[in-house]
């Protein structure tokens, strides 16, 4: 079974409150010496706090230690490790496992200690230069290609189409309990997607894949290999959710505020042109509806879940982002729409 860490919105508490007192116990019991909190995993509100992440030293490496407070349904160690028996790739890869607790009901978390990669992103959010799109054609080619080999967890016994419209009640269901956007604007939107969902997806297959795959989580290291982070949500998605998930992500930090729907439109069209010198996008006859579809997913999740949910878009002094590109992806959704129907 493979991990809904947003699922779990309405049930996870703080785990935040409890780390500290874990981190002591975790040093204590593996000679893990601490230096710095670098990440800490919230599902979209401050107080709900899944996991935290710590820069620090074991056994003379340097390393991350990762203490995780949201019960997964696959241990990230598991996946760490089942990447590993099965990747091909000579250029693309984990970081290395050096401590592994699984989950304990008992004590409420797990724990890993791992690598900590120096190197930078495979280029920086929200934009990228041309050379810099076309080497994440280069990588996602060789990922797609020699990555994911044998998929590790088994194939979901619900439908693409079952599985889409459940991820859509459940974010529409978050971003209704935050009040922040306008039923309004949402229910259309929301019924439209179902309709264009039930002509797409009726025969569609689902793809396994890392899930999050995001410049954030490719790391370059100087001899041109890459190192692949954030492995909890490796599942089954729709075709191409890799690549629409890395111009979702774009497309959410973009701060210019005087961007049109025009300028928005060229940064999509940019993305997707460069996509189509991937060999394994031209060997997909169908390549633009379904990228189109998969885009029509991640925007209408950016709309209920990431504008319409996420603490830092309820900032008041984040309001004139929020107002900016709430507007361009609801161009963008209708857009896409249009598209399909």
């Amino acid at each position: 079974m493979q991990n809904h860490i947003t699922g779990q919105y309405f049930s996870q508490r703080d785990f935040s409150l409890r780390a500290a007192d874990i981190l002591d116990r975790v040093c204590h019991d593996t000679g893990f010496k601490a230096e710095q909190e670098i990440f800490r995993g919230y599902i979209y509100d401050r107080d709900k706090v899944g996991s935290l992440i710590y820069r620090g030293a074991w056994r003379g490496k340097s390393v991350v230690l990762k203490l995780q407070g949201l019960k997964p349904e696959l241990d990230e160690g598991t996946i760490l490790k089942s990447f590993a028996a099965q990747n091909r790739s000579q250029l693309v890869r984990l970081p290395a496992l050096y401590v592994h607790v699984p989950w304990s009901d008992e004590l409420g978390y797990m724990y890993l200690i791992s690598e900590y990669v120096a190197a930078p992103r495979i280029f920086v959010p929200p934009t990228a230069t041309a050379e810099q799109m076309t080497e994440f054609c280069r990588f996602y080619q060789e990922y797609r290609t020699n990555c994911v080999c044998e998929p590790w967890i088994q194939v979901p016994k619900n439908s693409a189409l079952e599985l889409t419209l459940a991820r859509m009640r459940h974010w529409l269901k978050i971003c209704t309990h935050k009040n922040r956007i306008d039923r309004e604007i949402l229910t259309p939107r929301c019924s439209r997607f179902a309709t264009l969902a039930e002509r797409c997806l009726r025969d569609e297959n689902l793809v396994f894949g890392h899930g999050h795959l995001m410049a954030d989580n490719i790391l370059k290291q100087p001899d041109g290999r890459y190192v692949l982070l954030s492995n909890l949500d490796w599942g089954w998605r729709l075709p191409w959710y890799d690549l629409a998930f890395n111009l979702w992500s774009c497309n959410l930090r973009l701060r210019d505020t005087d961007l049109d729907f025009p300028g928005f439109l060229k940064l999509q069209d940019a993305w997707r042109d460069v996509y189509r010198s991937i060999p394994a996008i031209q060997a997909d006859p169908d390549f633009d509806r379904r990228f189109d579809f998969v885009m029509l997913e991640r925007t209408l999740g950016a709309i209920l879940a990431d504008l319409g949910a996420s603490d830092f878009f309820g900032r008041p002094e984040n309001a004139d982002h929020l107002r900016h590109l709430l507007d361009l992806h609801l161009h963008y959704f209708d857009y896409l729409a249009d598209a399909l129907e």
